[in-house]
């Protein structure tokens, strides 16, 4: 009898135990993005180095912009992350328009949350004025994925969004037709004081047009020499 019941004791206390156990779900690997995201690829769209000069072509007035690197730089950073930058100046305004990218910043696509996403801020500034800056172009270039800004048009806060819109577009003639071209709507750039943009960019080339159109403004861009 007692052996019985020290049985029955025994068989209570793993009843105990085994209740009170928690049973782990296995953890599900992450999707794999669909898209490359590495830095290289990435340069193709966004980074050029001196001797790359645009020249683009106000669609309205007639008006012509040579847009000239005069600086450029890629590798590692003092913070120990991969990034690039290049400088550009314009013969038609006098600004000059900086672009960069730190994988400090980098983050999950808000459309495609598998895939890690690259900024590029583009900021537009010459000696006595600084206009502004956003992180307005995110790599891979993936239809409907968007980046979130904060703006100030007319000194007041808003928010607003960085947004591709289409890609592979046929919409342009240079020499040939150019293809694979993707348009960005941002909604609140911080770069031209917060107003809305529409920017049309092609890897290997850069930007080919640019609309502002709150001073009914559109350039495209009608001569250029590459090198990445």
């Amino acid at each position: 009898m007692k052996q019985f019941l020290t049985h029955i004791l025994c068989l209570t206390a793993l009843c105990l135990v085994l209740s009170n156990c928690k049973h782990e779900q296995p953890t599900e690997p992450a999707a794999a993005c669909q898209y490359d995201s590495s830095v290289e690829e990435m340069k193709k769209w966004y980074y050029f180095k001196i001797g790359t000069w645009w020249v683009y072509q106000e669609e309205t007035t007639g008006a012509l912009d040579t847009v000239t690197v005069y600086h450029n730089w890629d590798g590692i950073n003092t913070g120990g992350f991969e990034g690039f930058e290049w400088h550009g100046a314009s013969s038609f305004d006098g600004y000059n328009y900086y672009y960069s990218f730190n994988t400090s910043y980098s983050i999950y696509c808000l459309s495609k949350h598998e895939c890690t996403c690259h900024k590029v801020k583009r900021v537009k500034t010459k000696p006595g004025d600084y206009v502004g800056e956003s992180w307005l172009f995110l790599y891979p270039v993936i239809r409907w994925n968007f980046n979130n800004l904060i703006g100030f048009p007319n000194g007041q806060i808003t928010g607003g969004t960085s947004t591709v819109t289409d890609i592979n577009l046929l919409a342009y003639t240079i020499n040939d037709t150019l293809s694979n071209v993707a348009r960005w709507e941002v909604t609140t750039d911080q770069s031209i004081s917060g107003w809305p943009s529409v920017y049309y960019f092609k890897d290997e080339i850069g930007i080919v047009s640019m609309e502002f159109p709150h001073s009914n403004q559109k350039w495209n861009l009608i001569e250029y020499n590459i090198l990445q």
